[in-house]
């Protein structure tokens, strides 16, 4: 019979490369609370806010529980500077968000040995058409109940997860 693994027996794999997330219009605490424990679990390097956060915030904590600590984060509120600065360092930045001329998930390949920057968006709003405008690329998740849209940290979830299994 399985048994669940401690902590302390889990063992951690090593990301082959860096990956950045750019969240600079997220404003629920409890989703800014599940992005930090999400990007703990998959080894992103960096969260960028484009806003200050409450990092005291009862449903921040709740959620992301101990990863506060273990993950470097920042500020940027100059959205297009922070993404120009990540392409003109040979970074590959990826939007993610439904639009007219995005690619579904699966279809995303990632150039070997770059880093990559994932912009999500707003809960409500998605990513802002100026901020559209500026990213060479977007993906989306396809959708397969009746719903047109899903939870910014799910979506999330599963493109990081996706990058990590074309390491």
């Amino acid at each position: 019979m399985s048994v669940q693994l401690t902590h302390t027996q889990t063992r951690m794999l090593r990301p082959k490369r860096s990956i950045r997330v750019f969240a600079p219009f997220m404003g629920f605490q409890d989703n800014m609370g599940a992005l930090f424990r999400l990007c703990d679990a998959m080894g992103v390097e960096e969260v960028i806010f484009g806003h200050d956060i409450d990092l005291n915030s009862r449903r921040l904590r709740k959620a992301a529980r101990s990863s506060i600590t273990a993950l470097k984060t920042r500020v940027s509120p100059d959205h297009k500077f922070e993404i120009e600065s990540f392409r003109k360092n040979g970074g590959q930045i990826i939007g993610l968000e439904l639009t007219d001329t995005s690619f579904p998930l699966q279809d995303c390949a990632l150039d070997i040995d770059t880093d990559i920057l994932l912009v999500i968006g707003h809960e409500v709003d998605g990513i802002p058409k100026e901020i559209l405008q500026i990213l060479p690329q977007c993906y989306h998740i396809n959708m397969y109940g009746q719903n047109s849209s899903m939870n910014v940290v799910h979506a999330t979830a599963m493109a990081l997860y996706h990058f990590r299994s074309l390491e």
